[in-house]
């Protein structure tokens, strides 16, 4: 059975071929703006409308997941817009902990079956001065992750721990996901 990553994410991709899965990207173009505040069941509906909306011929399994930072006093930070909202997800989780929640759903359009879970951890920045913002948000890695920074880019080196899943920050907890996909491919 052939699998499907429903993202456009090079990350993701990236991290799926390091495990060793052989998969097609089938990208699904849904509107992502969900009404829900709880970051946790936010963060999965979005991940669930991004798989059910992947169309595919014959039988596989669709991989979709989706991401989100949430500061210490619950506020969502999704993809940044600009300069002036990068800066701002910045100076909210500088010298302080965040989490990181991923969501993931797997599709297994064989048996008609869906499987999905969240995956968080907890993510603690050093104190970065305000020329480290600026020089930080002058580079283009920024722009494309939740709350503003990628773990495995320029930013790792203001990131003094992380309690879980490395991989999950990255945007795709590839332990959880082997756990379901070795059982179905």
């Amino acid at each position: 059975m052939k699998l499907i990553l429903g993202s456009k994410s090079p990350r993701r991709a990236e991290i799926l071929k390091m495990a060793g899965y052989d998969f097609d990207i089938v990208v699904s173009d849904v509107d992502e703006n969900v009404i829900e505040d709880n970051p946790e069941k936010k963060v999965l509906e979005i991940a669930k409308k991004k798989a059910r909306a992947i169309n595919v011929d014959g039988d596989a399994i669709i991989l979709c997941a989706d991401t989100i930072v949430v500061t210490k006093n619950d506020i969502i930070l999704g993809k940044p817009k600009d300069k002036m909202d990068a800066k701002k997800m910045i100076e909210l989780i500088n010298d302080d902990y965040h989490y990181v929640y991923t969501a993931f759903v797997i599709i297994d359009t064989f048996n008609n079956r869906e499987y999905s879970s969240v995956v968080k951890a907890k993510v603690n920045v050093v104190y970065l001065k305000e020329n480290e913002i600026e020089e930080y948000i002058n580079t283009n890695e920024p722009y494309d992750k939740a709350g503003a920074y990628a773990i495995q880019g320029y930013f790792g080196k203001y990131i003094s721990s992380i309690e879980g899943d490395y991989y999950n920050v990255m945007g795709l907890p590839i332990c959880a996901i082997n756990q379901i996909l070795k059982k179905l491919l």
